[in-house]
C-alpha cells in the first residue's frame, strides 16, 4: 500500500480481524496506510479492489452519492457535497456523481442562473 492507495475487503464469515474490529460476514471496509504498511489477507477476507485517492484542489468539488455518516454507515439514497482542498478515499457503496467538477469562475460580465432543487432556508 501507499499513501496513494488503500485496498478494500469484504468478509467471507463474521469474525474479528487482525485490528480487534469485529466484522460481519459481506461486510466491506478499507485498508489503508494508518492501519499499517502491508495487510496479508486473511482467511475470512477477500480482496474487492485497489481504492485510489481522491484528491480535489481549492478550485474543484464532487458531489459523493451514499455518503458515510456518522455512524459508520452509508446513508443510501443522499448526496454530499465535498469541497478542495481535500483528500479521501471513497469508502465502500461511495460513488462519485460525475467525477471531480471544476467550479465555474465567471467574469464580470457573465451571469449564473441557480435554481434550488431541494428546500433550502438561508441562514
Amino acid at each position: 500500500m501507499t499513501e496513494n492507495k488503500a485496498i478494500q475487503l469484504r468478509a467471507t464469515s463474521s469474525y474479528k480481524d487482525i485490528y480487534g474490529v469485529e466484522r460481519k460476514n459481506g461486510q466491506e471496509w478499507l485498508i489503508t496506510l494508518k492501519q499499517g504498511e502491508t495487510h496479508i489477507l486473511d482467511v475470512n477476507e477477500q480482496l474487492v479492489k485497489e481504492v485510489e485517492l481522491t484528491v480535489l484542489s481549492s478550485r474543484q468539488y464532487c458531489v459523493v452519492y451514499n455518503p458515510i455518516g456518522e455512524n459508520g454507515k452509508n446513508k443510501w439514497g443522499t448526496k454530499e457535497l465535498r469541497k478542495g482542498e481535500r483528500s479521501f478515499f471513497l469508502m465502500p457503496g461511495e460513488e462519485l456523481e460525475k467525477g471531480i467538477q471544476n467550479i465555474p469562475v465567471l467574469n464580470m460580465h457573465q451571469n449564473l442562473l441557480v435554481r434550488a432543487i431541494n428546500f433550502y432556508k438561508d441562514p
